[in-house]
Order: structure tokens, then C-alpha cells, then sequence
């Protein structure tokens, strides 16, 4: 139970972390400028599609491997605590394309393992 628990508390962490990242992206037409050079809107749209099937997969793996009161509680502490995890990113990490692709790169392996 506590691995089931602790395995959703990551991929949780994730997601919520990486909506609030993404959520400063939107709209496409209004994103920082740091994320409009070639290859930025690909990443988030590609973070977009990637993002709903972790909170997913987090939820699916969660409520097999736990009861859903815990489940409950652990997402409702995450997603406060997902905006303190990307405000202390440089800016240039939290606004352009290198977190973009980080949090790429973390969405696939987080839905691959």
C-alpha cells in the first residue's frame, strides 16, 4: 500500500507540477517569448498530450494499489504544493524551451517506467 501510494505521489507530483508550468504557456499566442523560438510550440503541445495521460495512468496505478481516501488526501497536498516546485526555476528553465523539454523528457519516463 505505501509503494502504491508512493508511486502515485510521484507521478502526481509530475503532473501537477508540469500543469502549472504549462499553464503559463497558454495561450499559444500569448507565451514568453523565451518559448516562441522554433521547436517551442511543438514541445508544448506534445507536454499537453503527454500530461493528461500520466494524471491517467497516476490515478489508474493509485486506485489499484490503494484506497482512495489516501488517494484523495496525497492529490489534494500535491496539487497545492505543485506551483512551490516551478516558481524557485530560473527563469529562463521556467519560461523557455529547456523546461519545456525537461518536462518532456520526465512525462516519458514517467510513463514508460
Amino acid at each position: 500500500m505505501i509503494a502504491g501510494l508512493l508511486e502515485f505521489g510521484l507521478r502526481w507530483l509530475l503532473c501537477c507540477a508540469g500543469l502549472f508550468l504549462l499553464l503559463g504557456m497558454l495561450p499559444l499566442a500569448s507565451r514568453p517569448a523565451a518559448s516562441r523560438l522554433p521547436g517551442g510550440s511543438a514541445l508544448v503541445i506534445a507536454d499537453l498530450v503527454l500530461l493528461p495521460l500520466l494524471a491517467a495512468l497516476a490515478l489508474w496505478r493509485g486506485l489499484v494499489a490503494a484506497p482512495w481516501p489516501g488517494i484523495v488526501v496525497i492529490a489534494g497536498l500535491l496539487l497545492l504544493s505543485g506551483p512551490f516546485l516551478v516558481q524557485p526555476l530560473p527563469h529562463g528553465w521556467r519560461d523557455g524551451r529547456p523546461g519545456l523539454a525537461l518536462l518532456l523528457v520526465l512525462l516519458l519516463i514517467a510513463l514508460v517506467s
